[in-house]
């Protein structure tokens, strides 16, 4: 991580997530884990909040629709929350849950998200939903940066990186 926050270790953070594996995934650009630091680093040069920062560190520990390996099970979100806080666990666990498949521009804002894990809907005030779109742009940057992806799939990710950061404004 470029900076430390006060209230975090931040090397105990990463190293936890190099303990759990994410050293050894393959993810664009090298390893999951540096993928993590990256979106993290991105995150905080952009002036996010704490929270979101964290958040954006642990953004896929549970996995995700697009990414399934996870590093944690969903029976252990009280370890990761004793770990990064409430506040930034509940942010890993609705971006990890939603399935942005199944959204649909009608959903509106605040977004309601599909989550993948209980099959709800969850409607997610306006300060959850736009640091959710932060990480989504962060990460969504970092695999466009780092990803050797087929014409199409670059411009469908390149679409969705528009469209999110026209409703961010």
């Amino acid at each position: 991580m470029a900076g430390h926050r006060v209230g975090l270790d931040w090397d105990s953070v990463v190293e936890g997530l190099r303990v759990r594996g994410g050293d050894h995934v393959e993810h664009p650009g090298g390893t999951l884990l540096e993928h993590l630091c990256r979106v993290a680093d991105r995150l905080q040069h952009q002036g996010a909040d704490h929270d979101t920062v964290v958040a954006g560190l642990c953004h896929a520990a549970y996995g995700t629709a697009g990414f399934p390996h996870a590093l944690f099970a969903l029976s252990e979100r009280e370890l990761l929350t004793s770990w990064i806080g409430p506040e930034a666990e509940n942010l890993v666990y609705l971006y990890c849950a939603s399935d942005r498949r199944k959204a649909s521009p009608e959903d509106g804002w605040p977004w309601t998200l599909h989550d993948r894990f209980t099959s709800a809907r969850v409607t997610t005030p306006d300060h959850v939903a736009r640091a959710l779109l932060d990480i989504t742009l962060a990460n969504e940057i970092d695999i466009l940066q780092h990803a050797r992806l087929s014409p199409a799939d670059r411009a469908e990710l390149g679409a969705l990186v528009a469209a999110y950061q026209s409703g961010r404004q």
